[in-house]
């Protein structure tokens, strides 16, 4: 390319409102050790969160539904009297299912949720007792 020929692209990506810019150089980040590596639900609470979703859209769980969160069966039992205590408290206030928030099962009002609540708990409690 001869001199004339760069000023003649100069000329027109000038007339564009371009500049002739070198490409960016790439930019390498590295997190620290302690950042965190997971960005998810816990365990727990994920189990939690999908036991009750499966409980409320079909009235009732599959057993297979619990033998796939076996492990997480006692916690789960203290997250959902851990929601009832919280909404009972407050009746008529909306709850989130999770402590922390998240999940599919955003919120529950105990005076609307009471009876689905506590049905979930008893079957819960009885596959609990068979699973172990």
């Amino acid at each position: 390319m001869n001199n004339r020929d760069t000023q003649i692209s100069n000329i027109s990506l000038s007339q564009h409102g371009w500049k002739d810019v070198a490409a960016p150089r790439r930019q390498k980040v590295i997190f620290s050790a302690e950042t965190k590596t997971h960005d998810g639900l816990k365990p727990e609470h994920e189990a939690f969160d999908e036991l009750l979703f499966l409980f409320f859209s079909q009235c009732r769980s599959r057993n297979e539904d619990y033998e796939n969160y076996r492990r997480h069966l006692p916690i789960v039992c203290v997250l959902l009297q851990s929601l009832i205590e919280r909404s009972k408290a407050d009746p008529e206030k909306s709850f989130h299912v999770l402590p922390c928030g998240g999940g599919r099962l955003t919120k529950v009002i105990f005076n609307v949720h009471q009876k689905w609540l506590h049905s979930f708990m008893k079957e819960l409690l009885t596959h609990r007792a068979i699973v172990q």
